[in-house]
């Protein structure tokens, strides 16, 4: 998860899987059009559709807020995810519809590595289903992100 783009897209889904209210149509329209693009050209178009990502999350409130948590949960880790956080492409196969997968960008036999663009695969189907916060809650893979950068509150505390 080193780089920057990975880390915009994980904060992104993590924000959307902790989403409480729904999204309105407009919002779902724009994140299935970036969607679309990161499909296409997802380096090439990378700063076009970070500012088009960051239109959306600024102009939702609890979006915006969730967001800026997880980047800096994201930041107090550096980016050290454990490999066994990310996913496989069979997690994703397996926890989102197989007709959603038009392309697998970088995948591998064996176990995620911090290289691979499973996050980048997870977000364009997340981003291009009919309700993209709904889609977050099925990726198992965000749960054990969530846990890793959530400390816990119990930690320390001893019981009276």
């Amino acid at each position: 998860m080193n780089t920057p783009q990975t880390k915009v897209l994980l904060a992104l889904l993590l924000a959307l899987k902790s989403l409480e209210s729904p999204l309105n149509p407009d919002e779902q329209a724009a994140l299935y059009t970036i969607g679309g693009q990161l499909e296409l050209d997802p380096v090439g178009d990378w700063e076009f559709i970070q500012e088009g990502l960051m239109t959306i999350i600024d102009t939702n409130a609890s979006l915006k807020e969730l967001y800026h948590n997880v980047i800096t949960q994201l930041d107090g880790v550096d980016g050290n995810i454990p490999p066994d956080c990310l996913p496989t492409a069979a997690e994703l196969e397996r926890e989102l519809p197989q007709k959603s997968y038009l392309e697998v960008r970088g995948y591998f036999e064996g176990n995620a590595d911090l290289e691979s663009n499973e996050i980048l695969n997870a977000t364009v189907v997340v981003l291009r289903s009919d309700n993209p916060a709904a889609t977050t809650k099925k990726l198992s893979f965000l749960e054990k992100i969530q846990k890793l950068l959530t400390p816990s509150t119990n930690q320390g505390k001893s019981n009276p």
